[in-house]
């Protein structure tokens, strides 16, 4: 059908892969984009996911440094970052269920924690580490080819012989 994605059979997706991710700034037009996708068969609109998480690390950014924060404000606002990948992974979790690719649609400055934010404004600052929690297993390492080894010269082969078989001369 024109102007549709053709879905392919459920077992016919490609290894690994749950969904189509538009990352994007704001004010970028792509909720337009956002609007088609979620009239796609076989797709699931995720709608923002990051976003509490990312808006509150953006609004205490004039807190100062986070590496001065007390312990339990910063653990706060990485609850509320996690909280939000956990919905995220969630949402991707239902889409399976569902038989359905997720369409996520993300502002690409919410992709980054709190502890890389408050790095990046505060050049100085050196806050804990924001613990990753990954609920879906890592993916399988990449195929990889094994190369067959070439022949080792032989003397009546040898570029260095005028009188080489292979005509090839140094």
């Amino acid at each position: 059908m024109p102007g549709t994605l053709q879905t392919p059979q459920p077992n016919a997706f490609p290894p690994g892969r749950r969904g189509v991710y538009l990352l994007t700034h704001p004010r970028s037009a792509s909720n337009l984009f956002q609007t088609m996708m979620s009239k796609q068969p076989g797709y699931q609109n995720s709608g923002y996911k990051l976003f509490d998480g990312g808006f509150a690390t953006l609004m205490n950014l004039e807190k100062g440094p986070l590496s001065e924060w007390p312990e339990e404000e910063r653990n706060g606002l990485y609850e509320t970052f996690k909280t939000a990948f956990g919905s995220l992974e969630d949402e991707l979790d239902d889409c399976a269920k569902n038989g359905k690719q997720a369409f996520v649609k993300e502002h690409t400055i919410f992709l980054s924690g709190p502890d890389r934010l408050f790095s990046t404004v505060y050049p100085n600052d050196n806050p804990p580490a924001l613990p990753s929690t990954n609920a879906m297993p890592p993916p399988p390492p990449p195929p990889y080819h094994t190369q067959t080894p070439l022949p080792s010269p032989t003397a009546s082969s040898s570029p260095s012989n005028p009188s080489s078989k292979s005509g090839i001369r140094s």
